[in-house]
């Protein structure tokens, strides 16, 4: 069965992320006042980077990790649950995922809330018990 985990954002990403985007919103009324439009065209590239923010991990059927953005598809390329090798807790809510694919040693940052994060590694053990856990 599919499961999804949403990602977790801290305050201050929560904060800065407000902030940013208030400072879009007066840029763009600042320009249409003025009536200065192409002020509006040099914002909008970096204004489609907050379009390719991770929503939330899924664990497919098919035993695949999947980051999930808002748009646009998948955040990475998906890792199999069987190249997942061990699990490490940095912080509070960061996890350190090492995975090895094609001989080669990777590894991925997740942000999870506690009870997402409990529920993925009872998850991932289930799926996958040669998965290594450690603080």
């Amino acid at each position: 069965m599919e499961k999804k985990y949403k990602y977790y954002f801290t305050k201050s990403e929560k904060f800065l992320l407000g902030f940013v985007i208030l400072f879009y919103i007066a840029i763009i009324v600042w320009a249409i006042l003025n009536v200065r439009y192409e002020v509006i065209f040099y914002f909008l590239p970096s204004i489609a980077i907050l379009f390719t923010l991770v929503r939330f991990y899924r664990l497919t059927d098919d035993n695949m990790l999947v980051m999930q953005r808002y748009f646009f598809g998948s955040a990475f390329k998906p890792i199999s649950v069987n190249q997942i090798k061990r699990i490490m807790q940095r912080k509070k809510n960061k996890t350190i995922l090492i995975y090895n694919r094609d001989g080669l040693r990777g590894d991925i940052i997740l942000k999870l809330s506690d009870t997402d994060l409990k529920d993925f590694l009872d998850e991932l053990k289930r799926r996958n018990p040669a998965i290594e856990i450690s603080n």
